[in-house]
């Protein structure tokens, strides 16, 4: 419910989007990795609590860089994993990559990093372009857009 909330009160369609793709992974997550039982509440994006005692964030980042402002984000989800699931292992998994001192960064706050592991979209899934028989019309414009 919480992550649902933060997820309303956006005000950016950058945030909404983090969102709508960060609930995306965790589906993903569920289906592919582990049972996810919560999306747990008042952390950034989707850290989640899966099966086999996994605490797992999923982000929907291109690139990291290790700044001030991720600093302060990983040290509070990192305080609240060993708070609240002291057992769990922390998996900090990524659509793209990080750089070399976030990896450091959260190899040493104990996290376990997953890069370019979660895709959004599987090149599997995405419908090829059909051929056009000789003689078709070519779609206008408008229609086009809509076959990709």
């Amino acid at each position: 419910a919480g992550f649902v909330a933060r997820a309303a009160g956006a005000k950016a369609d950058s945030d909404g989007e983090f969102y709508m793709e960060s609930a995306m992974l965790a589906d993903l997550f569920n289906k592919t990795q582990a049972p996810v039982s919560e999306i747990v509440d008042n952390l950034p994006g989707a850290c989640v609590l899966a099966g086999d005692n996994r605490f797992a964030c999923l982000f929907p980042l291109d690139y990291i860089y290790w700044t001030e402002g991720v600093a302060g984000h990983v040290n509070r989800i990192t305080k609240r994993a060993e708070a609240d699931y002291p057992k769990a292992t922390k998996e900090m998994w990524l659509t793209g990559r990080a750089s070399e001192r976030t990896a450091r960064e959260l190899a040493a706050r104990g996290w376990s990093l997953r890069e370019k592991s979660l895709k959004l979209i599987s090149e599997e899934v995405q419908p090829q372009p059909t051929p056009a028989a000789p003689g078709d019309k070519k779609p206008d414009a408008e229609k086009a857009a809509f076959a990709r």
